[in-house]
């Protein structure tokens, strides 16, 4: 992904990612895509990686950033579901 995708492309799904890589392979692969918050931000809140998706999946498709399309190749399901969240809220 990281030498595929653009920083653009690929924010998004970083954060979807950072939490699992960095607590299963250790600090030093902290930021595994180039971006994200460090693996302090997740300690502490099991939900964080959830909530971490969701706000990107969101600021992505409100912004129509080019990660949004990243984010459908990728988690396509996922994305499914976030928007008969939002629907369902609408």
């Amino acid at each position: 992904v990281k030498n595929n995708y653009t920083i653009y492309e690929r924010s998004d799904i970083s954060d979807f990612f950072e939490n699992y890589i960095t607590h299963k392979y250790g600090k030093k692969f902290e930021y595994p895509f180039g971006i994200g918050h460090g693996r302090d931000y997740y300690s502490g809140d099991p939900t964080r990686t959830a909530k971490e998706a969701f706000a990107e999946m969101y600021s992505a498709t409100v912004t129509g950033n080019d990660s949004l399309e990243t984010i459908k190749q990728f988690f396509p399901e996922s994305y499914k579901v976030f928007l008969e969240m939002i629907g369902s809220v609408i």
